[in-house]
């Protein structure tokens, strides 16, 4: 074996010399041109000092192998700033001001938005010096609702907040909306109109989550440098001001300006990939990055913002012991083609967005606002398996506050283990890049024993949590976190919070407390398993249902759910038998009262099917207030199974297993899973009598790295207990990547309404999916007399309720030859869209004759939509002339009315229908977050816009 040839590089060096001990070099480009010329593996010995460099420091495949480190003892800097010297002192308007000339800039070559003081951010003068303004008005501008990147382009504002300062192109205008940070420059000032025009069309609609409209400040404001410690730099005049503490002198202090926007780069090239080159106990420090003003923001984790450190077509190339600090944007970033790095014992800080980006494997998006629409070519398609552990990653968010600690993107294998992570604006951790059950690689992922805390505790934004996940994620597991003081503006601030479509999680011993809202947020997805976790404190409920229309399989299973503030277990929302089976909790709630439980009492509960071998009793834990979760010997949770854990392991672990270099480092222990998992298509169902038959693609398919030999069962059911389909047993060995397809017709009953189809397999290794499939009900519709009065009649009922709330209510009857409709829809926002009425507050009515078995029909579809200070009430007609029905629309406290008559000829049936299909349909604000539009059908069957066969059948009396 061939010995290591040593480079030594120091500031004191020359880069004439060769490298050894007694001649080092001082630049790392020529001690990285030395490496590659080594006939032997090279480790370059770096000596403490500061390295200014001149461009990224890039390693490409010429550089695998290479190891470079610090020098015992030696924390050397490999800085992407300038240090700024030869100040003058002088007074402006009666305090000390430090000036300094900088040609670069005002010639055009340089500019920054940052600057440190001794290693401190120092702050850029902004208006106000504390708290927001907020927008006036929108300027006549309809309200762009949920339709990103098409939000205003100029808004009101009020007195005293704009005006037009000096460098008005320099100045900038953030605004905080929902879970996302906006940043405008400023294009044309109108102070008359008191309107602001953008460079682009804002990212959302510049209305907030609480209905107001939304919060700004401006930055680099030059009138407004008049705190000791902010600075202001003119680009034209190229003067740099800074205002110093009372302690600093210049000759005292060093001052940094960044220069470089990268500052390592693990680069391979279109065939090779980097390999094995470790950066072992260095420094990484000052860089920049700025949004141009062609780009406001993107909607959701700052993902556009690029990381400082960035890996591209890397294979096991490793940061170990190093810092990365003083960041613009995330601090370490993995491209497409990356696979099976490290970062490990490393501290990442002072961010101006968040600390690790682990990029997707390849990105098929059904919405081209979360990310390019790209496949990663074949030969780099495979697992990122970025590993992120024993690491300290904190304070972050300065300048990009939706940014998150750690996000993963569309990516699998990856592993989030033993780490501190707070101080971070939104989220703490963040995997899966999918909205729903679309196909993803965010398979085997693990997040655990990370000490999570301090997220988003100054209420910045809304609609995060400290450990977030999307889309369908088969073998993740989030085991062994202590999450605490995790909290939000206006909604959100969950502990852990699957949101949409998140399924095939684990969620085990974890420790969840102090936190604004819920400890288990959740809002829809399949086969989540929750089980042996504390939860403890929360601020409004311990569980968020969210959706339970498309959600099914969870199991909620011995954990211990205590609390002292808040007056709900869960929200007003319930889970259905189908959709979360809860079994052997404890739960227990300080006070007068007891637990709210949502039928009023345990026993109801569990008649109804709810909350098996649930136990009401203190569990006493050793001083919940202080966050000591030790179990007393005598505590009941021990009654339900629940098996102790040491919370406090979690987070970075001890020096002894963090030895100071990488050789003598091993991993936390999380060995890769095989992995199949179900996908199922659902054909178009077919009715007949009182049966139906439903037409099933299932896929098979093992994503992962070895072969699989697995089972599933094909079940249906409406409750509980799924039956299995007789002889719908699927069997598949599967090699990694393959995937079988297989043919399948269930029977349904036709009066059961809502009819899961599971495909079950062991949620170890083979992984479920499901479909709902709604089989349509039978409803009687009277036929009243010829001016007959709806209001006073008996009519069909019309209902529709969503988490808890009573969306619409409403009759419907057949007076003459025609259908008279009434309806009360409960919408506080009333988001109203004029130019696409669907995409709004309405309601919609679908009417068809009864349909031909396998023929597909389209229904008739009549709009109605309430008015606003931009249009008037309206029906629409898309086959026609609304002139054919008569109708009343109007507003009430909460939301708004209607009264519609439609001939029944207008809807294509004859005037004596005796037998036809039918549905409502409303579209409204949720009741649960306030920001989602929800198109809620009054008898739950899913898509009845596009075909017939779908709608409710209506008898006639």
């Amino acid at each position: 074996m061939s010995q290591t040839q040593i480079i030594h590089l120091s500031p004191l060096g020359n880069d004439a010399n060769d490298g050894t001990f007694a001649q080092p070099v001082a630049t790392p480009l020529r001690a990285q041109q030395l490496a590659r010329i080594a006939s032997k593996p090279v480790n370059v010995l770096v000596h403490d000092g500061v390295y200014e460099l001149e461009a990224t420091l890039t390693f490409t495949p010429a550089d695998s192998g290479q190891r470079w480190s610090a020098v015992p003892g030696a924390r050397p800097v490999f800085s992407g700033g300038r240090r700024l010297k030869n100040w003058t002192v002088e007074s402006h308007e009666g305090k000390t001001v430090w000036m300094l000339d900088l040609p670069a800039v005002r010639e055009g070559g340089w500019w920054f938005m940052q600057l440190w003081v001794n290693g401190s951010r120092r702050s850029r003068p902004r208006l106000p010096k504390t708290g927001f303004f907020r927008f006036a008005g929108l300027d006549g501008q309809p309200d762009s609702g949920m339709n990103w990147m098409t939000g205003p382009t100029r808004a009101e504002y009020s007195e005293g907040s704009l005006e037009r300062f000096r460098n008005l192109a320099d100045v900038r205008i953030i605004s905080y909306q929902l879970w996302f940070d906006t940043h405008h420059g400023i294009k044309e000032l109108d102070e008359e109109r008191r309107v602001v025009h953008f460079h682009t069309n804002s990212l959302g609609s510049l209305i907030d989550e609480s209905g107001q409209f939304a919060r700004f400040f401006l930055i680099n404001v030059g009138e407004a440098l008049t705190e000791p410690g902010e600075w202001y730099l003119g680009r034209s005049s190229g003067k740099l001001a800074y205002l110093p503490l009372p302690d600093e002198t210049p000759e005292r202090v060093e001052v940094v300006a960044p220069r470089l926007t990268e500052l390592v780069r693990f680069q391979g090239d279109e065939t090779t990939a980097v390999t094995d080159v470790i950066l072992e106990n260095l420094t990484l420090a000052y860089n920049e990055w700025s949004r141009p003003d062609t780009s406001c923001g993107t909607i959701q984790a700052a993902f556009d913002v690029p990381g400082a450190v960035m890996f591209d077509r890397a294979e096991r190339c490793v940061l170990y012991g190093c810092e990365v600090a003083h960041i613009a944007g995330y601090g370490v970033e993995m491209f497409a083609g990356c696979h099976t790095n490290v970062i490990a014992a490393c501290t990442i800080r002072d961010l101006g967005a968040g600390a690790v980006k682990i990029g997707h494997e390849e990105l098929r998006v059904h919405n081209d606002a979360v990310g390019d629409l790209f496949d990663t070519e074949p030969r780099w398609l495979r697992p990122m398996a970025t590993t992120i552990a024993d690491c300290h990653l904190h304070d972050g968010g300065h300048i990009y506050p939706s940014a998150v600690g750690v996000w993963i993107g569309n990516a699998g294998q990856n592993r989030v283990q033993f780490n501190d992570i707070h101080h971070f604006a939104y989220t703490g951790v963040s995997c899966g890049w999918t909205w729903g059950y679309e196909p993803a690689r965010t398979w085997d992922n693990r997040i655990e024993y990370n000490h999570i805390h301090h997220i988003n505790h100054l209420r910045v934004l809304s609609d995060n949590g400290a450990i977030y996940t999307l889309g369908i994620q088969p073998g993740t597991k989030v085991i062994g976190n202590h999450i605490h003081d995790i909290s939000c503006y206006h909604y959100g601030g969950q502990g852990l919070y699957p949101d949409e479509g998140s399924s095939g999680i684990e969620y085990s011993n974890n420790c969840v407390h102090h936190v604004f809202k819920f400890g288990y947020g959740f809002h829809f997805g399949c086969y989540l398993t929750v089980k042996n976790n504390i939860f403890a404190v929360m601020g409004e409920g311990i569980l968020e249902p969210g959706r339970t229309d498309i959600s099914c399989g969870h199991v909620m299973e011995g954990n211990i759910m205590t609390w002292t503030d808040c007056d709900t277990i869960r929200s007003s929302s319930d889970w259905e038998p189908q959709v979360c089976t809860t079994k052997n909790n404890l739960v227990w709630k300080d006070g007068v009262g007891g637990v709210p439980w949502f039928r009023e009492t345990l026993a109801n509960e569990q008649a109804a099917g709810r909350w098996e071998g649930a136990l009401e009793a203190d569990p006493l834990f050793a001083d919940v207030r202080s966050g000591d979760f030790t179990l007393r010997s005598d505590s009941p949770a021990f009654a339900i199974g629940f098996q102790p854990f040491d919370w406090r392991v979690a987070g970075v672990r001890t020096r002894d297993i963090l030895p100071l270099n990488w050789s003598e480092y091993r991993l936390p222990d999380a060995p890769l899973k095989p992995i199949a998992l179900a996908q199922i298509v659902a054909g178009n169902l077919t009715i007949s009598g009182d049966t139906a038959e439903l037409p099933l693609c299932v896929t098979l398919v093992n994503p992962s790295t070895e072969t699989v030999n697995g089972r599933w069962n094909v079940c249906l059911g409406d409750g509980s207990v799924p039956r299995v389909e007789p002889g719908a047993e699927l069997r598949a060995v599967l090699v990694p990547g393959e995937s079988v397809q297989h043919e399948l017709m269930v029977h349904l009953q036709a009066a059961h309404g809502r009819q899961w189809i599971q495909v079950l397999g062991d949620e170890e290794i083979c992984f479920s999916a499901a479909v709902s499939a709604m089989v349509p009900l039978a409803v009687t519709m009277p036929r009243l007399p010829e001016g007959a009065d709806l209001a006073t009649s008996d009519g069909l009922d019309l209902s529709i309720v969503h988490a808890g709330t009573q969306m619409l209510s409403g009759k419907a009857a057949l007076i003459g030859d025609s259908i008279a409709v009434e309806l009360t829809i409960h919408d506080t926002a009333l988001k109203i869209d004029h130019e696409v009425p669907w995409r709004g507050a309405s309601a919609e009515l679908f009417a068809a004759s009864e349909p031909t078995p396998g023929v597909l029909s389209i229904p008739q579809q009549w709009t109605l939509v309430p008015g606003d200070e931009h249009g008037s009430a309206a029906v629409h007609w898309e086959q026609g002339s609304v002139d054919l029905a008569t109708w009343e629309i109007g507003t009430m406290e909460g939301g708004w009315w209607a009264r519609i008559r439609l001939p029944l000829n207008a809807l294509g049936l004859e005037p004596d229908a005796k037998n036809f299909r039918f549905d409502v349909l409303c579209t409204a604000m949720s009741p649960i977050s306030g920001q989602n539009l929800l198109r809620l059908p009054c008898w739950g069957v899913p898509n009845n816009w596009a075909t017939s066969a779908n709608l409710v059948r209506v008898l006639t009396t």
